[in-house]
């Protein structure tokens, strides 16, 4: 239930999750999320595309552009292999 609330209210106050820069870093606790990636759209909390295009990451919704810059991201993410430490669910388009 705690991951629940936690996800609504950081989706409601955290726009850069929809559209961002983002940066994959291979440490867990310097992530500021944690994210497991699954083959099923209907699984996911987040559908997301990835673009080659940082412009078109920073102004349509569910395009994520990858950096290799940590400075440059919007926010890090920490991509896991069990879906239970995941703060969300992706779904790659």
């Amino acid at each position: 239930m705690k991951k629940i609330i936690f996800a609504i209210l950081l989706l409601a106050t955290c726009s850069p999750v929809f559209s961002s820069v983002v940066y994959v870093t291979s440490s867990q606790s310097s992530a500021d999320y944690v994210v497991y990636v699954t083959q099923y759209s209907t699984q996911a909390n987040l559908i997301v595309r990835k673009t080659d295009n940082e412009a078109l990451a920073m102004t349509n919704k569910n395009y994520w552009y990858f950096t290799d810059n940590s400075t440059t991201a919007d926010f890090t993410i920490y991509i896991t292999e069990y879906q239970t430490q995941a703060n969300f669910i992706v779904y790659f388009q």
